[in-house]
């Protein structure tokens, strides 16, 4: 894995971690406490992307290696999430991740149903009792990136592949710049 990715994961693993903790925390019934903390991911690729699945399904196996129960679905239809949402909510996950923010006014009127249940969503405008939009500095991560390869060359030469043209990518190209 690519030194960016692993601090791309290594920070959504903590904000999964401290997710986690928080789910413990509020007026219902206190879990028992061999009662792991469930949490499901829904992609809308493939694990083995070596890209943005990829880093959250990795960013889930440490959620995993903390503690928690996990599951995950990928290569999920967008026009199923609501399902997807409401079929993990109803086998009792405590935290449902999703990678993409289709269909969010659908998914969030799901989640309402659902009080107990935390969901995120990444790149969302939507923001309820128990629904969290999930944004990254792409700009930011950019700029540190820069600065790291900056600080590395021994040529004064740098260079940033985005891949695709879109904008976390080409914000994240802007930091970098």
């Amino acid at each position: 894995m690519k030194r960016h990715q692993k601090v791309l994961a290594a920070l959504l693993v903590c904000v999964m971690v401290l997710m986690i903790a928080g789910c413990s925390a509020g007026d219902g019934p206190a879990k028992p406490e061999d009662d792991k903390v469930r949490v499901a991911f829904i992609m809308a690729g493939s694990i083995s992307d070596m890209s943005w699945n990829y880093n959250g399904y990795q960013g889930l196996k440490l959620m995993e290696e903390a503690g928690a129960d996990i599951t995950y679905q990928e290569q999920t239809e967008k026009s199923t999430y609501v399902d997807a949402v409401r079929t993990y909510a109803s086998e009792g996950y405590d935290m449902i991740f999703i990678n993409d923010n289709a269909n969010q006014d659908d998914v969030a009127a799901a989640a309402a149903d659902f009080p107990d249940m935390q969901l995120f969503i990444c790149a969302a405008s939507k923001h309820t009792e128990n629904v969290y939009p999930l944004y990254f500095s792409d700009g930011d991560q950019g700029f540190v990136m820069g600065l790291v390869a900056g600080a590395l060359t021994q040529t004064n030469k740098v260079g940033f592949v985005g891949g695709v043209e879109f904008f976390p990518i080409i914000s994240c190209a802007k930091g970098f710049e």
